[in-house]
């Protein structure tokens, strides 16, 4: 039986995923709350013992092109019950549902190709690709740039002026995001015209995401984080249509998007989590 979770739900579906993606029941809890949100999680009863969900889904709501949609979070089956179809039939009926609902699309990252094929089964078509460009950063002594002083509204406003095709997440759900981002290093470098999230990693600046108003403001936040840092070369992912660095970059794919009320822009839409 398909069912809301509830919170005696939370810790069985916080070992599911914590199996499903190698964490630690913690941090799957924690990610359960933070970034999908109660309210968002369903799972399939397995039998007789409901403390050991058979398959769960998250969906967390989102904004696209005018349009209602949700994001598909998490996918998960038990063990035991892989390889049996289960959770194909329960993504088709649940997206079927959304449909009947007035859901006009889901949106997807996988996280690897066999994710991403089984999303193909399922109605899904590969969208939202990205970029991963390579700069030198010069240095500019007088580049300067706030540190961790931006809020995640603000966040979500500025993504939303320098990137109007963003799919629009919760301010919850991005506060979760940013906060994983943050425990494992990352560092929010803003200016008035775009910011940059980054994490140092062998002897790099890596970026997975940087929004700003044009080229010349991004070089400006990436020279501050290198004034900063003392980290001359960056690595940033950028969306494949982002107006930013045109032309450059070696393109890899990354998101997926099912419509569920045609037709829809899929062109005006870009969808970026962490």
């Amino acid at each position: 039986m398909l069912r809301k979770a509830t919170e005696q739900d939370i810790r069985p579906l916080a070992a599911l995923r914590a199996e499903a993606f190698g964490e630690t029941p913690a941090a799957a809890e924690t990610w359960l709350r933070e970034v999908a949100g109660l309210d968002n999680l369903l799972l399939v009863e397995q039998g007789t013992a409901p403390a050991a969900p058979a398959a769960a889904l998250a969906l967390v709501p989102v904004r696209g092109a005018a349009r209602r949609g949700f994001w598909l979070a998490m996918a998960v089956t038990a063990p035991s019950r892989r390889g049996q179809g289960l959770m194909g039939r329960l993504l088709r009926d649940v997206l079927r549902a959304c449909r009947a609902g007035g859901y006009a699309f889901a949106a997807a990252a996988p996280p690897d190709e066999r994710a991403r094929a089984f999303l193909r089964r399922c109605g899904f078509a590969d969208a939202f690709g990205l970029r991963l460009v390579e700069k030198n950063i010069p240095q500019n002594l007088f580049a300067r740039a706030d540190f961790d002083t931006m809020t995640v509204r603000e966040l979500l406003a500025c993504r939303e002026h320098c990137q109007p095709r963003s799919i629009l997440l919760p301010e919850q759900t991005m506060a979760g995001l940013i906060t994983r981002l943050y425990r494992h290093g990352a560092t929010v470098a803003s200016t008035q015209q775009g910011y940059g999230i980054y994490y140092t990693a062998n002897g790099c600046l890596y970026f997975p995401e940087l929004e700003a108003e044009s080229d010349r403001a991004a070089d400006t936040l990436l020279q501050a984080v290198r004034e900063r840092t003392g980290r001359t070369r960056a690595k940033i992912l950028l969306s494949e249509a982002q107006p930013l660095y045109m032309g450059l970059g070696k393109r890899r794919p990354y998101g997926m998007v099912c419509t569920l009320q045609p037709p829809l822009p899929v062109h005006e839409m870009d969808l970026r989590v962490y």
